[in-house]
This record gives structure tokens, sequence and C-alpha cells, in this order.
């Protein structure tokens, strides 16, 4: 199933991000985002902790109920600067 993209502050798509979804139950699954910064993952309906990680970017974690009407989109700030 889908579950959204990532992207960087210029909505620029970033493959292979870490990504590990953890249920409340305790359950935890770890994918990777594809070239086209898509995530996907077979999860049963619930509440998630998401961590993100890939080399240059700032790592993020949120908490998404699952499934959502719509993908969910992440953005991940680089680590340069901008300007």
């Amino acid at each position: 199933m889908l579950i959204g993209f990532v992207s960087d502050e210029y909505y620029a798509a970033i493959p292979d991000v870490a990504i590990e979804f953890r249920s409340s139950g305790g359950d935890w699954l770890a994918v990777r985002s594809t070239a086209s910064g898509a995530v996907l993952a077979n999860l049963p309906p619930g509440d998630y902790e998401i961590a993100l990680a890939c080399r240059g970017f700032g790592s993020k974690r949120i908490r998404l109920k699952l499934p959502s009407a719509t993908p969910h989109h992440f953005r991940l700030l680089s680590d340069k600067l901008l300007g």
C-alpha cells in the first residue's frame, strides 16, 4: 500500500530513505523509499510512530494513523545552508 512520498525542502523526491514503522502494539517494519520517493508498506490499520533518516538530511519522527485518505507527504530538510 502507498503510505506517502518523501521529498526535500524543494519538493524533490528523496530515494533510499530509511523508514521505520512502530505500531502501538510494539510491532515494527523497516522499509526504504523508492526512486520516486514513494513509501510502500503492507501494514495493518492503526496508529504508528514513523522514523525517517537519510544521509545529508535531518532525521524526523512523526505519528500517523493508517490507512489515511490521501498519501502523506514526508519532508526532510537538507543539512546544507539555505539561501
